[in-house]
């Protein structure tokens, strides 16, 4: 069937944000008396919202108010200071640009805090998704497919007509709980193993491809 809608993970998929990620974390951690990780941890340690992201950047055993305290203290960062290494994708402009020309209708469902997911998003892409969800404190996080099926019924969108764009296995898992074609991207958070573990339906090197594909006749 050919596809109507795409909805797109954000952070390693639209966005590349691991340098303002790892920094804010670390910041917090740094001020809180804990040892700071190395960037290439934190493509490990997003993707499951931003408390997990603390969760697992802390020792265990720390206990809840410690916690609570590094938590505040990245969001108090992060917020100050999302956007200061953070990128699109090569090639992401021009493919939300020429999907959104083809008709093609599109949404952004992120684990990312729902007014961060809509901050990022309204910068980076203004006036281009018809729908923006974020984490909310209401709705479970992916891989959930609670948040990608309200998105569809706002898209006025069946599961089949739509596919499901992320570069993690949490992403991949969101899909096919949805019951929505899952496409891997090469070029965030994850690799090929780890995408293919999960049971992706193909994967994408380059948003050139991934052009090619959600344009395809069949999928």
């Amino acid at each position: 069937m050919k596809k109507r809608c795409a909805i797109f993970d954000l952070d390693g998929t639209l966005l590349d944000t691991v340098d303002d990620l790892a920094n804010a974390v670390n910041t917090a951690l740094l001020e809180n008396g804990f040892p700071t990780h190395p960037r290439e941890k934190y493509f490990y340690f997003v993707g499951k919202g931003a408390r997990n992201l603390i969760r697992r950047a802390l020792p265990e055993g720390v206990d809840d108010a410690t916690y609570e305290a590094v938590y505040q203290r990245y969001t108090a960062y992060y917020e100050e200071n999302w956007n200061v290494c953070t990128k699109p994708y090569p090639g992401i402009p021009e493919l939300i640009a020429r999907l959104l020309a083809d008709g093609i209708r599109m949404a952004v469902v992120s684990n990312k805090p729902d007014d961060r997911t809509k901050a990022a998003i309204f910068h980076y892409f203004p006036d281009t998704f018809d729908v923006v969800f974020g984490g909310r404190d209401n709705v479970p996080l992916k891989p959930s497919p609670a948040a990608v099926q309200e998105a569809l019924s706002l898209l006025d969108c069946t599961a089949e007509e739509a596919v499901y764009i992320g570069d993690t296995s949490v992403d991949i898992e969101t899909g096919k709980n949805a019951g929505i074609f899952t496409v891997g991207v090469l070029w965030g958070f994850r690799g090929a193993e780890e995408l293919t573990a999960a049971g992706a339906d193909i994967l994408c090197a380059t948003a050139g491809e991934l052009y090619d594909l959600i344009k395809k006749e069949s999928l």
